[in-house]
């Protein structure tokens, strides 16, 4: 099986991955014991989004195409048409 690269940013994961399944690299996965909790990443905060019955659906498809959460999904694109924003317009963060 493949090795998996080393990644540089989370961005790079997300990227690596939309051309790569995870089941490709099950020979590099460890077993891990106990509860996992990343010190590193911030709290994520709850937020109520009414989204069209249609728009739903489809999200939860291509979610589910890449082995995803829909909500991980929605949280992706949001973050990256915010980079892509603050690049456009020179806004600091």
């Amino acid at each position: 099986m493949a090795r998996l690269p080393d990644f540089i940013s989370e961005d790079d994961i997300f990227e690596f991955f939309e051309s790569h399944s995870g089941t490709d690299f099950l020979d590099d996965a460890e077993e891990i014991k106990g509860p996992v909790l990343d010190r590193r990443s911030p709290q994520k905060e709850v937020t109520t989004l009414r989204l069209d019955p249609a728009l739903k659906r489809v999200l939860k498809l291509i979610a589910r195409n890449k082995g995803i959460r829909y909500q991980t999904l929605i949280s992706m694109w949001l973050t990256e048409k915010a980079k892509e924003e603050i690049r456009r317009t020179g806004q600091a963060k």
